[in-house]
């Protein structure tokens, strides 16, 4: 059976079509490996290329504005996600800003999904060739992530890490902890949290049969799980914790991916790129990673 996947051009004035049209024309094999609803604006869609496996959604021509216009495709992939009609999306890059001004219930793409889909337990995640990293707190002020960071809440993102590496083809993926504070604290002397939180929630999930270690010192971790293959997944206490060193190695191969959901969501692991829109120089190559996982996850 063919794979079917829908694919969202993201803010209509980004560089998401742009990507999307060069990772067709450029990688024609991809047309032939799934069956792609492809929603955005018509007159965009116009210039996909014309082949049996590509259908065409506009579903919104009468809306304006490019924040009410990348919310209602995104709506419409999650629609036909939960209906059963696809298996998952592949999202291009919305603009947050553009849906605060529209007034939108959500700023962005993973709290959108995460809620229409009912989805209790999920995480921010993200593949690439080099490094595979798993966020434990998303998009909140650091003053905020230690009070997130609970036994229960820690325990839920382990298991999570580890269904991500299932989801990437390992049997048993080996998941590296971050500690929260330098030198994963020291046995307590620079912040309790690591001892009195983290490690005994990883000894919790080792009892589980989960493949986890650590708290490790950040500073180190990345370089073990990259230069000595020592872990599959490094699961980070926060955002710039986990992307500052995956953005370094990977900015234009990784792949954004939402664990936790009812179908499977990849995204290129960049934003919408304004100041490249019309200059014809976007590279496709993280889009091309994303629906190339989104294929690799679904069979």
């Amino acid at each position: 059976m063919t794979t079917k996947l829908a694919i969202t051009a993201g803010d209509p004035t980004g560089i998401g079509p742009e990507i999307i049209l060069k990772a067709f024309t450029a990688t024609p094999d991809l047309l032939n490996q799934a069956k792609w609803t492809v929603i955005g604006p018509t007159n965009w869609l116009s210039t996909l290329p014309k082949h049996p496996n590509l259908s065409l959604v506009d579903p919104c021509p009468s809306v304006t504005g490019s924040g009410s216009c990348s919310y209602v495709y995104v709506e419409t992939a999650i629609a036909l996600a939960l209906n059963h009609e696809v298996v998952g999306m592949v999202t291009a890059p919305i603009c947050k800003e553009a849906w605060i001004r529209a007034h939108k219930p959500f700023s962005g793409h993973t709290e959108m999904l995460a809620s229409l889909s009912h989805s209790k337990r999920y995480a921010m995640a993200f593949a690439s060739p080099q490094l595979n990293v798993m966020l434990a707190t998303i998009h909140v002020p650091l003053s905020k992530v230690s009070s997130q960071i609970s036994p229960e809440f820690l325990f839920e993102k382990i298991q999570l890490a580890h269904d991500f590496g299932h989801s990437l083809g390992y049997r048993k993926p080996r998941i590296g902890v971050a500690g929260l504070n330098p030198h994963a604290g020291e046995s307590g002397h620079i912040g309790s949290e690591d001892k009195n939180i983290i490690e005994p929630t990883i000894l919790r999930a080792q009892k589980d049969g989960i493949r986890v270690s650590g708290p490790y010192p950040a500073d180190t971790l990345f370089h073990s799980a990259v230069n000595e293959h020592l872990f599959d997944i490094v699961l980070a206490m926060y955002h710039d914790q986990g992307l500052a060193p995956l953005k370094l190695l990977a900015f234009h191969e990784a792949v954004n991916v939402t664990v936790g959901l009812p179908f499977i969501r990849t995204s290129p692991d960049h934003g919408t790129a304004f100041d490249l829109v019309g200059k014809g120089t976007a590279s496709p190559s993280s889009m091309l990673a994303a629906m190339r996982l989104a294929i690799r996850m679904a069979t």
